[in-house]
């Protein structure tokens, strides 16, 4: 594949388009799929009470369904029809309720600093599957220089967990060794502190051994002495991440690859395994700016922003759905997944009525106990 270098200028300041948090908020990191999921229907319920529910699920958000549009559900080899059921229900093993195709139930997961000195992320993972939690994702910093040239974004100190992360594909491999249902996400990958092929391999092995759990969320990065131990540029960094994305997609979707760009090239090239998941692991773009909204609908499955400023949810659909337009890309390709939403469920309701796909919570960086308790409470808002 042959690609021409990204238009578009660099944005001018780190904070709207690095996918860093401010103030409180740290790190982050999801797709996930645009399909609909019913967090009330459970795997053992008499068949018929499902469908009811369903059919019932329907009627009442068929005012928001018609504002969005139908959703499609992802094709997994591993999701199963329902006998007798409705056209496009299925049930999915990964999540364990019913998706249909048109309607959905906006999905809960959580976000986490894995540090070497916090929970074990295995606990952890079994600990939000069992309160019915849809995703865990895990952010990364590969290290932090310690000249601390570059200020961080949330102001004073960098917090002791930056420097302490483990790397996300190995800790995610722990989390899907220690669960069935959960899905595993990147959030976010540092993709232009990554080798894609590396990188590529890395994600692929995930997604086949975890079952197809995994989702690829990706940002642009903010600590500029950081990626530059790594090669790369702040200026450059998100035309660096967009070649190494679509090469990723070369390799993951070709038998034979080849990719011949500004920043990366190489010849014709077998690489495996492909990931499980077809054509690939969802890829989710993080940022605010209308730059990251022309990349997502480019060569990304979702927007993965973070509520800051004057973020509104209804918004924020309509400003993916106005990209995806100037586009010509079909909306309903794309999913939204929020880093770092409130965990209040007033505040969440607007969420729902919007038609976010995913919410993020955070889990804190303190004790063991402590984190479990974060998690009893959240885990009220799944039901709500």
């Amino acid at each position: 594949m042959r690609v021409p270098c990204e238009d578009a200028a660099p944005e001018p300041n780190s904070g709207a388009n690095a996918l860093e948090p401010s103030g409180e908020l740290m790190c982050v990191c999801p797709t996930a799929f645009p399909s609909a999921e019913f967090p009330h229907v459970r795997s053992g319920l008499n068949l018929r009470g499902v469908l009811d529910r369903v059919h019932a699920d329907y009627h009442a958000q068929e005012g928001r369904r018609a504002s969005l549009g139908a959703r499609e559900v992802s094709a997994c080899p591993s999701s199963r029809r329902l006998v007798g059921a409705q056209p496009n229900v299925v049930t999915s093993p990964a999540s364990s309720v019913v998706e249909t195709g048109g309607d959905f139930a906006m999905k809960i997961g959580a976000y986490y600093f894995p540090t070497d000195y916090g929970i074990d992320i295995a606990e952890l993972a079994r600990a939000l599957e069992q309160r019915g939690f849809e995703s865990l994702f895990v952010c990364e910093h590969t290290h932090i220089p310690v000249s601390r040239r570059t200020p961080f974004p949330g102001g004073g100190e960098l917090p002791k967990r930056y420097k302490h992360t483990h790397d996300p594909f190995v800790a995610l491999a722990f989390a899907a060794a220690a669960t069935k249902n959960l899905k595993l996400g990147t959030g976010i990958c540092l993709v232009p502190q990554r080798d894609p092929i590396v990188t590529a391999k890395s994600a692929a092995s995930l997604d086949q051994l975890s079952g197809g759990r995994f989702i690829f969320a990706m940002g642009g990065g903010w600590n500029v002495d950081e990626m530059e131990n790594h090669g790369a540029k702040y200026e450059t960094r998100f035309k660096l991440l967009r070649e190494r994305v679509l090469a990723m997609k070369e390799l993951w979707t070709k038998e034979e690859a080849e990719f011949h760009g500004e920043f990366v090239n190489f010849d014709k090239a077998w690489l495996y395994p492909k990931p499980k998941q077809k054509p690939h692991p969802p890829l989710l773009l993080g940022g605010e700016s209308d730059h990251t909204l022309k990349r997502v609908v480019e060569f990304c499955d979702g927007w993965f922003p973070r509520p800051r400023g004057d973020f509104e949810p209804k918004g924020a659909v309509e400003r993916l759905r106005r990209a995806a337009a100037a586009a010509r890309r079909d909306p309903k390709t794309l999913s939204i997944t929020v880093f770092a939403a409130p965990a209040d469920a007033a505040k969440l309701a607007p969420y729902r009525e919007a038609g976010i796909d995913r919410v993020l919570l955070e889990i804190p960086d303190r004790s063991r106990d402590e984190i479990l308790g974060v998690l009893d409470r959240n885990a009220a808002l799944i039901k709500a």
